[in-house]
Parts: C-alpha cells; sequence; structure tokens
C-alpha cells in the first residue's frame, strides 16, 4: 500500500492509503505527458477498484463549500478526468513526508472526511453512495489494507513521490529555461536594433533633409510630388527606427500609484467603439474594483492597447476580445483573449522578434508586441501566450504590485 499526499479540510490533515497498483497507474499518468487522455477509461477503472482513491481524488477536487458555482465531478468517469487534467497539482508530497507507521485511528476518522467532501450546496443525497464511498465499505476497506500497509513497498509506488518531485523540478527547469532563452533572444535582437538604428539614421537624415531642400525650390507639380513622397518614406523609416531605438534601449519606467482597474476601464470603453466598427464585440471582464499599483501608467497602457490591437489583427472581423483583470497576493495579472485563428508553436518562439508577424506581408508588420514585452519585463513582470491554431489566443501579463 502507499500512502496519497494528505488531504488537509477544514484545518484538519487526513491520510488515505491507495493500492499498489493504483501507484503506478499514477506514475505512467504523470509520466504520460500530452498522451495522458488515452488513459481515461485505464483512470476510471483504477478509481473503480480503490474506494479510497476515489475519495481521496474526490475531496481533492472539490474546492470549499462556499464556492457554489464549482459543479464537483458526479462519476467516476468525471472524476477520472478531473484526476487526469490535474495530476501534477494533486499529486504533492511534502518535502518531508514520513508516512505513518500503522492504519490505526483512519477508520475513525473516515466519516468526518466524508461528511466534508459532502458538505457541497445543492448536491445529491446518494451522490457519495453512487461511487461507493459508504462509511462501511471504506472502513471495510480499511482493514483489509491494514494487514499490507507495513510491507515493504516494491517498484514504482516506493518511488512515488521522489518521482513526482523530480517530474516537478525538470517542469520549473523547462519553464525557467524557456524564459532565459526567450530574454536572451530579444537582449540580442536589441543589440542589433541599436546598431543598426544608428547606423541607418544618418544617411537617412542626409535624404530626408535633401528632399525637403530640392522641394522648397521645385515648381513642377511631378517633380514635387516625387520629392513629397521621398521625403515622407524617409519619415516612415525615421519612426520605425525611433521604435526600434526605443525597443532596444527603453526608457526607465515612471513610477506611480494608479488606479490599473481604472485604466483598463478607459481602454475598453475606447476599444468598444473602436472595434465595433470591425464588427468585433469587446468585453470587460474580472475585477472592476480599485487596484492601485506601482507602476508607469503610460508605459502599461502603451503596452495593454499593443496586444489588444494585436487581438484585433489576428481575428480581422466579426470576432470577440476579452480583457480581464484578476489580483493575487504580491501581483496582478492582466489576461487579453481573442477566438482568432490562434498561432503555432513556430510563430510562438518569434512572437515577440521585432517585425515578425504570421499574417501576410504588409499587415500587422512592426514593434508592438516587442515593445509590449520590453515594458512588461521593465516592471518586473512577464507575458504568457495560450494558443491553439484554430482556438483563439490568450496573452496574460503579469506585473506586481
Amino acid at each position: 500500500m502507499i500512502c496519497l499526499p494528505p488531504l488537509l479540510v477544514h484545518g484538519r490533515q487526513y491520510l488515505l492509503p491507495a493500492a499498489d497498483s493504483s501507484g503506478h497507474v499514477l506514475a505512467e499518468l504523470l509520466l504520460a505527458g500530452e498522451g495522458r487522455a488515452a488513459m481515461h477509461d485505464c483512470v476510471t477503472a483504477t478509481l473503480a477498484g480503490d474506494p479510497m482513491l476515489t475519495l481521496w481524488a474526490l475531496v481533492q477536487a472539490t474546492p470549499s463549500p462556499a464556492d457554489e458555482q464549482f459543479l464537483a465531478p458526479r462519476s467516476r468517469e468525471s472524476l477520472a478526468t478531473w484526476l487526469i487534467d490535474h495530476a501534477h497539482e494533486a499529486l504533492a508530497w511534502p518535502e518531508d513526508f514520513e508516512p505513518p507507521a500503522t492504519l490505526d485511528g483512519l477508520a475513525g476518522d473516515l466519516q468526518s472526511l466524508l461528511d466534508a467532501a459532502s458538505d457541497r450546496p445543492g448536491q445529491p443525497a446518494s451522490w457519495l453512495d453512487d461511487l461507493g464511498l459508504d462509511a462501511k465499505a471504506l472502513t471495510d476497506h480499511v482493514r483489509r489494507a491494514a494487514a499490507d500497509w507495513q510491507v515493504p513497498l516494491q517498484g514504482i509506488g516506493r518511488v512515488l513521490p521522489l518521482l513526482v518531485r523530480r517530474i516537478e523540478q525538470w517542469r520549473e527547469l523547462q519553464v525557467r529555461f524557456d524564459a532565459a532563452l526567450e530574454h536572451e533572444k530579444i537582449e540580442s535582437l536589441a543589440e542589433l536594433a541599436a546598431g543598426a538604428g544608428h547606423e541607418i539614421n544618418n544617411p537617412l537624415t542626409v535624404i530626408s533633409g535633401r528632399a525637403q531642400l530640392l522641394l522648397r525650390g521645385e515648381a513642377d507639380p511631378e517633380r514635387r510630388h516625387d520629392l513629397a513622397l521621398i521625403s515622407a518614406q524617409a519619415m516612415r523609416v525615421n519612426e520605425m527606427i525611433a521604435d526600434m531605438r526605443l525597443f532596444a534601449r527603453p526608457p526607465e519606467p515612471k513610477r506611480s500609484r494608479f488606479d490599473l482597474a481604472e485604466l483598463i476601464d478607459r481602454l475598453a470603453a475606447y476599444h468598444h467603439e473602436q472595434f465595433a466598427r470591425l464588427g468585433i464585440t469587446f468585453e470587460r471582464c474580472g475585477r472592476s474594483e480599485p487596484t492601485p499599483i506601482d507602476a508607469d501608467p503610460t508605459q502599461v497602457e502603451v503596452a495593454l492597447r499593443a496586444i489588444c490591437r494585436n487581438a484585433v489583427e489576428a481575428i480581422g472581423g466579426d470576432g470577440n476580445v476579452s480583457i480581464a483583470l484578476h489580483l493575487e497576493d504580491e501581483s496582478v495579472h492582466v489576461t487579453i483573449a481573442d477566438d482568432g485563428p490562434g498561432i503555432t508553436d513556430q510563430e510562438r518562439r518569434h512572437l515577440f522578434d521585432p517585425f515578425y508577424s504570421a499574417r501576410q506581408a504588409g499587415r500587422g508588420l512592426g514593434l508592438g508586441l516587442s515593445k509590449a514585452w520590453r515594458i512588461v519585463t521593465a516592471h518586473g513582470g512577464r507575458i504568457e501566450v495560450a494558443s491553439e491554431p484554430g482556438h483563439g489566443t490568450t496573452f496574460r501579463i503579469d506585473l506586481p504590485r
């Protein structure tokens, strides 16, 4: 028998056993990666044969009774789906965890744990019975398991807690490596942008100045048009170089205390009108209460506008964009989601590169997302992107409070 991660319910800790065979299935689930959905039937069968694992998963999947919006799983199939989706978060043993030497006292704790599991508004009386989680059946299961509890574990069940910790460490390292790689790539591009911008700007100034000088003394309409076009295009390049320099060496944020919720409200009101003309619905969601943060309000607004503009360009027309604000202990995060075509993994790797666009040439090219990335990281925050082709894109901007 293996001991599952401790359950903390109403301030009290409960320990539940699980069969060694369940431990093997859980280990396979953790190692399955993207193929874990194919294990649904196997996980459902494992829950059917292991009432303790079922009870543990049910309590893990059920938050506080006050959360009336949450619908807890009401069948083994839905519970298996939850376990597949949340295995990495739920299977987390404490670093110093030591399983108890015996199962003494566990049978007496089961009724209080069942009461906690069923303490949900609107749950049917037969809900736990349908899952085979009545106190008598569980107590009998504990008594049968007591004889096997002190038998030395063999195979994967013995090292399952260590396996979970190693997988979590690997996932953290992967996230940190990806973030470091992204940062170094952007820094290299910034160095290139700074050098190229300086070198291009000098001859460009000469071209623009000469064109304007010739324009003053030119009377021929066709030549005046040509000289004006040269000057205008030179100014366009000059603006792009200014953007490149801003991306390469952005100014330090001028921090002040301001209400991020109010800024997002203004942004939403502005974009609601602008986007409606294109047939795009812009929705303001999430927290609306005052949310003060210390940051540069102008730069934060530039970053959010750039991401909103990117969402609209991705949709093209007749779609939906939403912006939502959420508050955490030490940070705030803003999500901007669209129901556009989504992005591929290849496009994701270049998403914040200057002048990169997955769309057709000449449309949406520029430094909008690059500047947004620069602004957010300069504030000590980060941008994360979640997307699948055909299923839209969500940008999450985290900023320290």
